[in-house]
């Protein structure tokens, strides 16, 4: 079988098991940071929001943002020591 399997989570990579990061088992590894101010707020604009944002911003919160959502701090999710 060939398949390729995505997995997202919210951990920053260095957390995730070696097991998983090693060379065969992952393909690619891409981490998302939050786009600039500048940058955050020509997107909300060119999305027509008025809404305007002063630190770096996930792409998610921006959209919170055009659906009329106060951005809220969420717990991580993702893998979990078993310690």
């Amino acid at each position: 079988m060939n398949a390729i399997v995505l997995v997202t989570t919210n951990e920053p990579l260095r957390k995730l098991h070696p097991a998983v990061q090693r060379p065969g088992r992952c393909k690619a590894q891409v981490e998302f940071q939050p786009l600039p101010a500048e940058q955050a707020n020509r997107w909300l604009a060119g999305h027509g929001s008025d809404s305007r944002v002063d630190d770096p911003t996930p792409l998610a919160d921006l959209y919170a943002l055009l659906a009329g959502e106060e951005a809220t701090e969420r717990p991580p999710f993702g893998f979990a020591d078993a310690a």
